[in-house]
């Protein structure tokens, strides 16, 4: 299944972490600081 989420702040970030183990998951955030966060660490739960 594909899974966008809107908001890549705290909540968004966990609920595509969950979901991306099965699912492929598309996360949009107009903050600059989160983008670049999570694409130069990526997520982990």
């Amino acid at each position: 299944m594909k899974i966008g989420i809107i908001g890549a702040g705290a909540m968004g970030c966990i609920y595509g972490t969950y979901l991306c183990k099965h699912n492929e998951v598309l996360l949009v955030d107009v903050v600059q600081a989160h983008v670049d966060a999570i694409n130069e660490k990526g997520l982990e739960f």
